[in-house]
């Protein structure tokens, strides 16, 4: 379910951590890029039939005047891309100078790439 999926959100990242040749700010920032790289494989999977819907959707309805699923989903992944890549740089800028912007930098990566992969998994349960 949601909850639970959303639980899973760090779980790998956190065992990676745990060996003791992850304990440095190198080791660290790998982990969790690592996770994150494994839900941007799980978006990038989901993306697929999600498109495939918005055609669908598109197909289905006509020419209703309202705006058709498929771009819309294009532009919104678009803008989603744009603002994590700038929430992240954020995050990093925020820690200042250290080595652990690196830290904040990838764990901003991986928290973002999850929660919208987890989104588009609950838009296919809800897809008809």
């Amino acid at each position: 379910d949601g909850a639970g999926a959303r639980s899973c959100v760090g779980q790998e990242t956190a065992a990676c951590i745990d060996r003791p040749e992850n304990q440095t700010t190198t080791g660290m920032t790998a982990c969790a890029l690592a996770e994150r790289d494994a839900w941007d494989a799980l978006l990038n999977l989901w993306w697929k039939p999600l498109r495939a819907h918005a055609l669908k959707l598109d197909e289905a309805s006509g020419d209703t005047g309202s705006p058709p699923a498929a771009p819309m989903l294009q532009e919104a992944q678009r803008a989603w891309l744009a603002f994590r890549d700038a929430e992240c740089a954020y995050d990093h800028a925020l820690a200042g100078g250290g080595t652990i912007r690196q830290i904040y930098g990838a764990e901003c990566q991986l928290r973002l790439t999850a929660a919208r992969a987890l989104r588009f998994r609950e838009r296919l349960a809800a897809a008809p």
